[in-house]
């Protein structure tokens, strides 16, 4: 737990400066709301661009906080295919699920003003993800 969003950025730049990353080449993605915060003082402490990139979880029917994997922009999909298996949900229910979230993504993209590619390719740069927390790791 840390004592607020900016004091958690300042910790993580401090990281990844020792670590070496810092500069050319590296871009931060954050994903709103929480994750702006902390992506606005990584991205500014590492000289780095800083992006915002809607992703929505996909959540298990009748466990709302348990992720089955996420949507992201232009309706890439992260699945976890064995726990979606434990938990028995039916490829109607995710198949569903992700078009309602792609849609979701595109208003949200639209109300923030985000179009594709910010930065063109993002093939050989490294990329930091951040987000105000994490509750399944998914």
């Amino acid at each position: 737990m840390f004592e607020s969003r900016f004091k958690a950025g300042e910790l993580l730049a401090k990281r990844l400066k020792e670590k070496g990353y810092q500069g050319r080449g590296i871009v931060v993605l954050a994903i709103p709301r929480g994750g702006v915060s902390v992506g606005r003082v990584v991205a500014d402490s590492l000289g780095a661009p800083l992006g915002v990139i809607v992703v929505r979880k996909i959540p298990a029917p009748k466990q709302p906080e348990l992720a089955l994997g996420a949507v992201g922009p232009g309706g890439e999909k992260v699945i976890d295919f064995n726990l979606l298996k434990r938990t028995g949900t039916t490829s109607e229910y995710l198949l569903g699920k992700i078009e309602d979230l792609k849609r979701e993504i595109k208003e949200r993209e639209k109300k923030f003003g985000l179009k594709r590619g910010p930065f063109g390719r993002l093939e050989g740069k490294t990329v930091i993800l951040t987000d105000d927390g994490i509750a399944t790791g998914a």
